[in-house]
């Protein structure tokens, strides 16, 4: 939303830029388009208001794999805890955990 949002201030900056110095049909256009983004713009500000942040995190519980998943990982770890292979000579333990990944495929907190 907030991504959403700054696409919608950056093409307002654009569209004010273009309206500057504009006359007659060109500047009635450029107006129509602005105020059209401009209504937009509100509901984009609108959606990212803290009072709907609750039902906001409410939806995400109902569905997170919308934008987290979860993905099984592996480690051979020695005794100095530092990853080994497979095949090393030495003694290591497989640690087996989960990641918690976000949309992008970034580790979650």
């Amino acid at each position: 939303m907030r991504e959403e949002k700054s696409a919608l201030d950056k093409h307002r900056d654009d569209l004010m830029a273009r309206l500057h110095g504009q006359h007659g049909e060109q500047r009635a256009t450029l107006e129509v388009e602005l105020a059209k983004l401009l209504s937009k713009l509100g509901s984009a500000t609108q959606r990212l208001s803290l009072d709907r942040m609750p039902s906001y995190f409410q939806e995400l519980l109902r569905k997170p794999e919308t934008v987290v998943r979860l993905e099984p990982q592996q480690l051979r770890l020695d005794g100095w805890a530092s990853c080994a292979a497979r095949n090393d000579a030495i003694e290591s333990k497989l640690i087996e955990f989960t990641d918690l990944l976000g949309r992008t495929g970034a580790a979650g907190p």
